[in-house]
């Protein structure tokens, strides 16, 4: 779930899944995002390596459609190589999906290796291929990742933020 644009390295999945399909050929990726440059280079490269009964080019999707897309879906990958926060991560924590990411920006800070998140080598299809198929062969594993950083976003949501604020401001105002 990003834009089709050079920062998000939308080829970097694709060439992961030509890889994978070897061993499991019923893999399916779905790609979500507007076009923002890359998105006919990357359908020439699905051509190219034969993926297109394996990739579901989605396209812009609305805000409000995304938990539905979530919920068919297994595992989320962040290929991005610029991040600040990573809300679309925590987007796709909140749907239970196995979060699989570059360690880039502030997401190395919000989240954990192997606990809450899957860290992959930033640009390294094969390192990326080889973290997805530990998703796949570590189902327990993986669905406590997905339950841990479904937990982990629960520090943001505005419940947890009020309740810290309102402490900050009582602290201020008491001292």
């Amino acid at each position: 779930v990003r834009a089709f644009s050079k920062i998000y390295n939308p080829e970097i999945p694709i060439y992961a899944l030509k890889l994978l399909i070897i061993k499991y050929p019923n893999l399916k990726l779905s790609m979500v995002g507007p076009d923002k440059g890359e998105l006919s280079k990357c359908k020439k490269l699905i051509k190219k390596l034969k993926l297109e009964k394996n990739i579901n080019i989605l396209g812009h999707i609305d805000h409000y459609q995304l938990p539905d897309i979530y919920k068919q879906h297994y595992i989320y990958l962040n290929t991005t190589s610029f991040e600040s926060f990573g809300s679309a991560l925590c987007e796709a924590a909140a749907s239970e999906l196995v979060l699989i990411s570059s360690r880039v920006g502030e997401i190395s800070l919000n989240w954990e290796d192997k606990k809450n998140i899957i860290f992959f080598k930033n640009k390294d299809y094969f390192d990326l291929a080889s973290k997805i198929e530990f998703a796949l062969n570590n189902p327990l594993l993986s669905k406590s990742i997905s339950r841990e950083g479904r937990k982990r976003i629960k520090c943001y949501s505005t419940d947890a933020i009020s309740k810290e604020w309102i402490d900050y401001l009582n602290k201020g105002v008491n001292s």
